[in-house]
């Protein structure tokens, strides 16, 4: 038995499809299913309708795996995104690209100049200054705290770098455009 990729890439089953809800993975099956066997036909031809749905078994066991899939490639690529964005307690360095003006100078070469794509950012202070309250409620000063700007922001890498760490090698693959 056969997996049928004509199935798969119609129902949108196919690697790297956007990831789909349960429902709406079990809704195309059903539908699929109505189309391909109607209910009367099933009851007409019960053994015809056996052998088709036997036929199938590989082509849906591929499909609920590329439905897991999907979702894992989404969760990497997602975490991938949120790890490229600078760090908040590094701040980042001004981003800037050579372009050709269309001139040429005395020997014939291209004139350049430099744009700059997007401004430098500078680092969040490590720490902040908050209103320190005694035991009654009434503020007596200020405190150092850690920046809680950063600390989400380090949690939300850590936690973006959880996910690729236990993405699986074929979707680490798929993503590189190692397998297609």
């Amino acid at each position: 038995m056969t997996i049928n990729q004509a199935v798969l890439d119609e129902l949108g089953f196919a690697k790297g499809q956007p990831p789909m809800t349960g429902g709406q993975f079990r809704k195309r099956v059903e539908a699929y299913l109505r189309r391909e066997w109607h209910p009367l036909m099933r009851e007409i031809d019960p053994a015809g309708f056996e052998t088709w749905r036997a036929s199938m078994l590989p082509t849906v066991a591929e499909a609920e795996a590329n439905f897991a899939f999907n979702w894992q490639l989404a969760a990497y690529r997602e975490a991938s995104a949120r790890l490229a964005r600078y760090r908040l307690a590094e701040g980042r360095a001004e981003i800037l690209e050579e372009q050709a003006t269309g001139e040429l100078d005395a020997e014939g070469q291209p004139i350049t100049e430099t744009i700059v794509l997007a401004p430098a950012i500078p680092p969040l202070p490590a720490e902040i200054e908050a209103t320190a309250y005694d035991e009654t409620g009434a503020p007596v000063g200020v405190e150092p705290i850690p920046n809680p700007a950063i600390l989400t922001d380090d949690t939300e890498r850590a936690a973006a770098q959880a996910v690729i760490d236990a993405t699986p090698q074929p979707v680490l693959d798929f993503a590189a455009g190692l397998e297609g």
